[in-house]
């Protein structure tokens, strides 16, 4: 997505961060399944002094008076989202009633105006007033990535209340001082101007040109090719012409690249940043992973925002690996699946020395998961937020399971953060605030909005991302025209398109659905029922229009599509089976 134009350089007012806490803890060693650069250590050690990892054995380390946690789980740096738009994270999930074929058309369709872009603008208001939101809206943003394992991020918003409960890549990373928000060698371009601004071109040329020449800046993120139409690949050439494919580039999006375009990308550097479900969802494509693999093009993943993307790393993860096997051939490891959201973004923002591996010397950005010790990777990769038991930044213990995390805070430190069925802890001395302040600030100013704060993780989260996903291949397979419906009133969910209406109630339903079809056509209709994986459970065919049947009764718990046809016409309706 693109929001906002970040080139220059902001001086900002001075403020302390939460991770300047790491230099007082007490040394901790860390017992567990460890993934390291080039291999896995079963029951191995990871020892934490001073904020930086400072042993990996199979041994138990001699450190004197450190605290030490069989964490029973994995332990694996800490993920590096290097596409992200954190400040917007408090908006719930959009679904468009259509594709696009570039980025500027949803940009400015009414429904993204009305539902995301007006609340986003009023909830700022003037950022440096008092009552501007933008300060809560950051946090609570961050928040988010943080339950799903994220420790750096990129993109922010430059704001002196900015927290850094994460580290922000763009302005307050921490890595080169704890009190300045000018100290950055990562620049995030959110935009190339349009080829209709040539003056705006040449300007964003010299600022470019420049980042690559002066040896302080080691990345230079650009939003680019995000659609599938001329316009999207004409970014590319404009940058290509321009010498701008470069040692320290990283594409973000480039959906219409093909092969020549890519080699191009390798011959001179430049590295991919792949955020597949929010441009299915928005674009119905993502780029060409074959052709960016072949020519041998660095590529990270990252979700791109909640709004159409995933709610989390973990979540995007998994879109990743579904496409991987749907639409790849299973061409990509588990390992190099996982290695795309740790190693590999850090190396492409140059922060790699620092962050995005389990090693000595590195600062203990760490994450230790719940899952299978036999099959690591895909134990990760399978991970929900509710399997994060620990989350370390700059070797503070800053996120987890309560059972661990009272080994390192008084009870009274950790907030209890609820998600859907497991409940967290917070350690506030580190974090300085507590999220239900925020929360409670938030969402009346939501409402007012007319929306509402979205939930820092769902049950479902993963789930209604892949039936959006799958039901936007779906329309772009068949260019059939359709609208899906998304919001679950608990009685009555009804989609219309046209003269043919679906109704099911009730929705959700702990024991069946009654489904109503109404169409002014007296063709013949066919109704399948598809699962969260996009197979199909049940058919019906030969359904007289203008019924009423029931179904569902011998459904699993779970989400489900219930896909309507007839003739031309066709639609899609989402139904729980609690």
């Amino acid at each position: 997505m693109r929001k906002y134009f970040f080139i220059a350089i902001i001086l900002l007012a001075n403020y302390v961060s939460g991770l300047t806490q790491g230099s007082s803890q007490k040394p901790i060693v860390l017992r567990g399944t460890i993934i390291l650069a080039n291999k896995v250590t079963k029951h191995g050690y990871v020892a934490i002094v001073n904020g930086r990892i400072a042993s990996v054995s199979e041994d138990l380390p001699n450190i004197p008076g450190a605290i030490t946690v069989n964490t029973h789980g994995i332990i694996l740096p800490g993920f590096v989202d290097v596409h992200n738009h954190v400040a917007w994270n408090v908006l719930p999930r959009w679904t468009p009633p259509h594709v696009y074929t570039y980025y500027t058309q949803w940009e400015t369709d009414p429904e993204y105006l009305q539902k995301v872009k007006i609340p986003f603008v009023n909830l700022i208001g003037n950022i440096n007033a008092p009552e501007s939101h933008i300060c809560d809206m950051i946090t609570y943003g961050e928040m988010r990535a943080l339950v799903g394992g994220t420790t750096s991020i990129l993109a922010t918003h430059p704001v002196p209340c900015m927290h850094g409960l994460v580290r922000n890549l763009d302005y307050n990373s921490g890595f080169y001082g704890t009190t300045e928000l000018n100290l950055e060698h990562i620049i995030n371009s959110t935009a190339l101007p349009q080829a209709s601004q040539p003056l705006a071109r040449l300007q964003f040329v010299g600022l470019a040109q420049f980042a690559i020449a002066n040896p302080f800046y080691e990345a230079l993120f650009i939003h680019l090719s995000e659609g599938t139409d001329a316009a999207a690949l004409e970014e590319f050439t404009f940058m290509q012409s321009h010498g701008l494919i470069n040692p320290k580039g990283a594409v973000i999006h480039g959906i219409p690249l093909g092969p020549s375009q890519f080699h191009a990308m390798a011959a001179g550097g430049t590295s991919l940043v792949w955020s597949p479900l929010s441009n299915i969802i928005l674009h119905g494509q993502t780029a060409n992973l074959h052709a960016a693999l072949d020519a041998g093009v660095e590529i990270a993943l990252a979700p791109d925002w909640g709004i159409t993307g995933s709610s989390n790393m973990l979540d995007e993860l998994k879109v990743a690996a579904l496409w991987n096997r749907e639409q790849l051939g299973g061409r990509l490891t588990d390992r190099q699946l996982v290695d795309m959201v740790t190693s590999v973004p850090a190396h492409i923002a140059g922060v790699d020395d620092e962050v995005g591996a389990v090693s000595v010397g590195l600062r203990a950005d760490i994450l230790v998961i719940n899952g299978d010790h036999n099959n690591p990777f895909r134990a990760v990769i399978d991970a929900t937020a509710a399997d994060v038991e620990l989350v370390f930044i700059d070797g503070v213990p800053l996120y987890g399971d309560r059972i661990f995390m009272e080994g390192f805070w008084n009870r009274s430190e950790l907030e209890e953060i609820n998600l859907s069925g497991v409940t967290k802890t917070l350690a506030t001395p580190a974090a300085n605030f507590l999220v239900n302040d925020i929360e409670s600030r938030l969402r009346p100013a939501l409402e007012a909005e007319g929306t509402s704060l979205a939930p820092l993780t769902e049950p479902d989260d993963f789930d209604i991302s892949m039936v959006g996903m799958r039901a936007r291949m779906n329309i772009i397979n068949r260019k059939i025209p359709t609208t899906t419906a998304t919001n679950i009133n608990g009685k009555v969910e009804k989609i219309k398109t046209g003269k043919l209406t679906v109704t099911a109630l009730p929705n959700p339903s702990r024991k069946y659905f009654t489904v109503r079809i109404e169409s002014s056509s007296a063709e013949l209709l066919q109704v399948r029922v598809h699962d969260v994986l996009g197979r199909i459970v049940e058919t019906r065919n030969g359904i007289v229009a203008n019924t009423t049947f029931q179904f569902g009764s011998d459904l699993q718990p779970g989400i489900y599509v219930v896909e309507v046809l007839q003739g031309t016409k066709r639609q899609m309706l989402k139904l729980i089976r609690q």
